[in-house]
């Protein structure tokens, strides 16, 4: 991340809130503001943050509602600003993950110093440390999906990922693309039938081969010689990632694929398993792409009740 590491201050009081942005800013940290929990988790997924500093009470959704939702998906530092009252739920707040708590306003000066330092510390993460809110699931199958990410995100093998649509394969794609230092190249997507890609795209571009089990024979040869040339260490040949709904080797074996291209592509796999035999990861997934909605809506903010949720699980 380029620029100025980036803080998300969340309390309700308009006067606290501006006096610790101010400080804050001064550390030299951008700050968004938030004026509750609920806002703030809007805003944490909206603006990635490196650092939270929360007040402990606020309307809606408190400190530790919110410490709560976003260690969920996400291991970015969290400050916990208290009154002396309070001290035993800031405590608590450190067992479920928060790293400082401090009362306000006295510890003001020692918690921007601390702020500065674990902001810092955050911005200079690996993406890969984010891939939690890439990949979001809560549930073992979608924890080992994520650890196959980390493990071939920094390699230039190509990558298979299968599942049925729907499963979030352009968005593993996005993150293995994304993490495994790509910085802003792009991700080109290819699907059947489209116009063969220029052969030069800029340093560092991936192509990704959408429903790879639609290409026509001649689009499979294809893919399969640029996939031999970089085995060949052919200079400038772009890393290659794929989607496929069904087995690609079971497929050929049927004579129905390009032999080649399916031992190719399923050396490096990722399966992703349907939502449906993942039900535990329904309470997260679903407020995210709530607020991806509402945002695209021009109606940021947009919460699901429970019994939203526990509909929809059902």
């Amino acid at each position: 991340m380029g620029g100025e590491p980036k803080v998300l201050l969340v309390d309700d009081r308009a006067e606290a809130r501006a006096l610790v942005a101010g400080d804050l800013a001064e550390a030299g940290l951008a700050v968004v503001e938030a004026r509750d929990g609920l806002e703030a988790w809007s805003r944490f997924r909206a603006e990635a943050p490196d650092l939270v500093v929360s007040d402990l009470r606020m309307p809606r959704a408190d400190g530790i509602e919110l410490l709560r939702r976003i260690r969920g998906i996400s291991s970015v530092p969290v400050i916990l600003l208290t009154a002396y009252a309070d001290v035993a739920t800031a405590v608590e707040g450190i067992k479920g993950g928060a790293q400082e708590f401090f009362t306000f306003p006295e510890d003001l000066e020692r918690m921007v110093a601390r702020a500065r330092e674990l902001a810092r510390a955050g911005a200079s993460q690996p993406d890969a440390d984010r891939l939690a809110e890439l990949v979001a699931g809560r549930s073992a199958a979608m924890r080992r999906v994520r650890e196959r990410i980390r493990a071939l995100a920094g390699l230039s093998v190509p990558v298979l990922v299968r599942g049925e649509p729907g499963t979030g394969r352009d968005q593993v794609a996005r993150a293995i693309h994304g993490i495994g230092g790509s910085g802003d190249a792009p991700l080109v997507t290819v699907r059947a039938g489209a116009a063969a890609p220029a052969p030069r795209v800029p340093a560092g571009a991936a192509y990704f081969l959408d429903e790879i089990g639609r290409f026509s024979a001649a689009e499979q040869a294809h893919w399969f010689e640029r996939l031999r040339a970089a085995d060949a260490q052919a200079p400038g040949i772009p890393r290659v990632l794929a989607c496929a709904s069904e087995d690609l080797a079971e497929r050929a074996r049927d004579g129905d694929f390009h032999t080649g291209l399916a031992e190719k592509l399923q050396r490096f796999a990722i399966l992703l398993p349907p939502l449906r035999e993942r039900l535990e990861d329904v309470a997260q997934i679903a407020p995210l792409l709530a607020a991806r909605i509402g945002a695209a809506m021009g109606r940021p903010g947009v919460q699901l009740e429970r019994g939203a949720l526990a509909l929809l699980r059902e």
